[in-house]
Protein backbone atom coordinates (compact mmCIF):
# COMPACT_ATOMS: atom_id res chain seq x y z
CA UNK A 1 0.00 0.00 0.00
CA UNK A 2 1.43 3.36 -0.66
CA UNK A 3 0.28 6.26 2.02
CA UNK A 4 -0.17 9.82 2.21
CA UNK A 5 1.70 12.18 4.22
CA UNK A 6 -1.48 12.13 6.38
CA UNK A 7 -1.23 8.64 7.24
CA UNK A 8 -4.12 8.00 4.91
CA UNK A 9 -3.92 5.47 1.88
CA UNK A 10 -3.29 6.26 -1.45
CA UNK A 11 -5.62 4.98 -4.28
CA UNK A 12 -6.39 4.83 -7.85
CA UNK A 13 -8.07 8.46 -7.39
CA UNK A 14 -5.16 9.84 -6.72
CA UNK A 15 -3.64 9.78 -9.74
CA UNK A 16 -6.71 9.77 -12.43
CA UNK A 17 -7.38 11.60 -15.34
CA UNK A 18 -9.95 13.68 -15.79
CA UNK A 19 -10.92 12.97 -19.51
CA UNK A 20 -12.98 15.42 -21.35
CA UNK A 21 -16.22 15.78 -24.03
CA UNK A 22 -14.43 15.37 -27.82
CA UNK A 23 -18.09 15.55 -29.57
CA UNK A 24 -21.70 16.55 -28.15
CA UNK A 25 -24.26 15.30 -30.01
CA UNK A 26 -28.18 16.70 -30.40
CA UNK A 27 -30.55 14.03 -31.06
CA UNK A 28 -33.95 15.61 -30.20
CA UNK A 29 -33.14 19.10 -29.17
CA UNK A 30 -30.46 21.96 -30.02
CA UNK A 31 -27.69 23.08 -28.26
CA UNK A 32 -25.66 26.39 -28.05
CA UNK A 33 -22.08 26.18 -27.29
CA UNK A 34 -19.53 24.18 -28.02
CA UNK A 35 -17.05 21.30 -26.78
CA UNK A 36 -14.43 23.61 -25.97
CA UNK A 37 -17.20 25.59 -23.62
CA UNK A 38 -17.47 22.05 -21.32
CA UNK A 39 -13.71 22.12 -20.67
CA UNK A 40 -12.58 23.86 -17.93
CA UNK A 41 -15.21 24.31 -14.35
CA UNK A 42 -16.23 27.42 -13.68
CA UNK A 43 -14.73 29.46 -16.47
CA UNK A 44 -17.73 31.45 -17.49
CA UNK A 45 -18.60 29.11 -20.86
CA UNK A 46 -21.31 26.95 -20.80
CA UNK A 47 -22.89 24.53 -23.73
CA UNK A 48 -27.02 25.30 -22.96
CA UNK A 49 -29.11 22.43 -24.43
CA UNK A 50 -32.32 23.61 -25.23
CA UNK A 51 -35.58 22.01 -24.51
CA UNK A 52 -37.91 21.29 -27.38
CA UNK A 53 -41.96 20.90 -27.56
CA UNK A 54 -42.26 17.29 -29.00
CA UNK A 55 -42.85 14.09 -26.81
CA UNK A 56 -38.95 13.41 -25.99
CA UNK A 57 -37.70 17.02 -25.25
CA UNK A 58 -33.97 16.91 -24.90
CA UNK A 59 -32.01 14.21 -26.06
CA UNK A 60 -27.83 15.08 -26.35
CA UNK A 61 -25.06 11.98 -26.39
CA UNK A 62 -21.27 13.63 -24.95
CA UNK A 63 -18.89 11.19 -26.39
CA UNK A 64 -15.33 10.71 -24.74
CA UNK A 65 -12.86 8.99 -26.39
CA UNK A 66 -9.64 6.97 -25.69
CA UNK A 67 -10.99 5.90 -22.44
CA UNK A 68 -8.98 2.96 -20.65
CA UNK A 69 -10.54 2.84 -17.78
CA UNK A 70 -13.66 4.64 -15.82
CA UNK A 71 -13.95 5.43 -11.87
CA UNK A 72 -16.52 8.22 -12.25
CA UNK A 73 -17.97 11.24 -14.15
CA UNK A 74 -17.48 14.63 -12.71
CA UNK A 75 -20.34 17.55 -13.90
CA UNK A 76 -21.16 20.65 -12.96
CA UNK A 77 -24.88 21.38 -14.23
CA UNK A 78 -28.25 22.39 -13.81
CA UNK A 79 -31.84 21.76 -15.30
CA UNK A 80 -33.02 25.30 -15.28
CA UNK A 81 -37.23 23.72 -15.55
CA UNK A 82 -40.05 22.37 -13.84
CA UNK A 83 -39.73 18.36 -14.13
CA UNK A 84 -36.51 16.95 -14.20
CA UNK A 85 -33.44 15.13 -16.67
CA UNK A 86 -31.59 12.19 -16.17
CA UNK A 87 -28.02 11.23 -16.57
CA UNK A 88 -27.31 8.72 -18.26
CA UNK A 89 -24.17 6.50 -19.45
CA UNK A 90 -24.40 4.05 -22.23
CA UNK A 91 -23.68 0.16 -21.21
CA UNK A 92 -21.90 -1.03 -24.61
CA UNK A 93 -22.49 -5.22 -23.28
CA UNK A 94 -25.82 -4.56 -22.77
CA UNK A 95 -26.50 -2.27 -25.60
CA UNK A 96 -28.51 0.29 -23.43
CA UNK A 97 -28.94 3.29 -21.26
CA UNK A 98 -27.98 3.32 -17.77
CA UNK A 99 -29.74 5.76 -15.44
CA UNK A 100 -26.63 7.38 -13.00
CA UNK A 101 -28.50 10.16 -11.44
CA UNK A 102 -31.76 12.47 -11.91
CA UNK A 103 -31.24 15.94 -11.85
CA UNK A 104 -34.21 17.95 -10.62
CA UNK A 105 -34.87 21.89 -11.65
CA UNK A 106 -32.31 24.57 -10.26
CA UNK A 107 -31.35 27.73 -10.52
CA UNK A 108 -27.48 27.30 -10.31
CA UNK A 109 -25.22 24.81 -10.80
CA UNK A 110 -24.43 21.39 -9.09
CA UNK A 111 -21.22 20.00 -9.04
CA UNK A 112 -21.15 15.98 -8.36
CA UNK A 113 -18.99 13.06 -8.77
CA UNK A 114 -21.07 10.14 -9.91
CA UNK A 115 -18.83 7.02 -9.17
CA UNK A 116 -19.44 3.30 -11.18
CA UNK A 117 -18.93 0.48 -9.44
CA UNK A 118 -15.66 -2.00 -9.95
CA UNK A 119 -17.40 -4.63 -11.41
CA UNK A 120 -19.41 -2.91 -13.96
CA UNK A 121 -16.64 -0.39 -15.16
CA UNK A 122 -16.12 -2.44 -18.16
CA UNK A 123 -19.67 -2.31 -19.54
CA UNK A 124 -19.07 1.92 -20.17
CA UNK A 125 -16.19 1.51 -22.28
CA UNK A 126 -16.99 0.46 -26.14
CA UNK A 127 -14.90 -1.98 -28.35
CA UNK A 128 -14.23 -3.08 -31.36
CA UNK A 129 -15.12 -0.38 -33.61
CA UNK A 130 -15.85 2.07 -30.42
CA UNK A 131 -13.10 1.36 -28.68
CA UNK A 132 -12.12 3.36 -25.78
CA UNK A 133 -15.46 5.26 -26.17
CA UNK A 134 -17.55 6.48 -23.25
CA UNK A 135 -20.98 7.90 -23.98
CA UNK A 136 -23.13 9.78 -21.49
CA UNK A 137 -26.27 11.24 -22.43
CA UNK A 138 -28.66 13.86 -20.77
CA UNK A 139 -32.34 12.72 -21.31
CA UNK A 140 -35.70 14.54 -20.98
CA UNK A 141 -38.89 12.08 -21.82
CA UNK A 142 -41.56 13.08 -19.64
CA UNK A 143 -44.04 12.29 -23.05
CA UNK A 144 -46.63 15.36 -22.35
CA UNK A 145 -44.81 18.09 -24.27
CA UNK A 146 -41.42 20.10 -23.80
CA UNK A 147 -41.43 23.74 -23.15
CA UNK A 148 -39.48 25.87 -25.31
CA UNK A 149 -38.37 28.31 -22.17
CA UNK A 150 -36.68 25.19 -20.35
CA UNK A 151 -32.75 24.83 -21.11
CA UNK A 152 -30.39 22.04 -19.28
CA UNK A 153 -26.48 23.87 -18.89
CA UNK A 154 -23.28 22.23 -18.55
CA UNK A 155 -20.37 24.11 -17.25
CA UNK A 156 -18.41 21.09 -17.00
CA UNK A 157 -18.59 17.30 -17.45
CA UNK A 158 -16.00 14.87 -17.50
CA UNK A 159 -14.52 11.41 -17.07
CA UNK A 160 -12.63 10.27 -13.91
CA UNK A 161 -10.21 7.69 -15.10
CA UNK A 162 -7.20 6.35 -16.83
CA UNK A 163 -7.16 7.75 -20.87
CA UNK A 164 -5.27 5.35 -23.36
Amino acid sequence: MTYRPDGSIKGKFDTADYITVTTATANIGTHTGTVSDMQTMEDGNELIINEINTTDYIDTDFDFENVAEIYGIVTRTYYDGNHYTTINMYDWVATADHLLIREDQATDYNIRTIMIPNDIQSNYIGTGGNDGKVRITILHELGAGGNTAHDFHVDYIAILGKST
